[in-house]
């Protein structure tokens, strides 16, 4: 049994390494792979909100990966749906603003 201390030390550790870009993908993978075990581990008002750990990815195919992870496991995180749908928006953002870059940009050197 962990104490609300190491709950929330093992939440913000998953939550730095998803939001920093080098390791982000290991962090990801890792998740996915240890889901049931991560939820017990972190404070019980928090698996809803789980979803958000995927917000800095910039890749709509993250999508198609955290889908999968919530239909799987959904069930350990009740209410998890907005903040998945939520998360979902900001990927999709954040895709459609880099193309849109990436566009400018090609369209500059012509």
């Amino acid at each position: 049994h962990h104490d609300i201390f190491d709950k929330i030390h093992h939440l913000s550790l998953i939550a730095n390494q998803m939001a920093e870009p080098a390791i982000r993908e290991d962090a990801a993978e890792w998740l996915v792979q240890n889901y049931p075990a991560f939820i017990e581990r972190i404070p019980r008002q928090w698996p809803r909100r789980t979803p958000r750990l995927f917000g800095k990815f910039c890749e709509v195919e993250k999508i198609n990966a955290m889908q999968a992870l919530f239909d799987t496991y959904g069930d350990l995180a009740p209410g998890y749906e907005a903040a998945l749908s939520q998360t979902r928006e900001q990927i999709e953002l954040c895709s459609a603003m880099r193309r849109e870059k990436i566009q400018e940009l090609v369209e500059a050197v012509q």
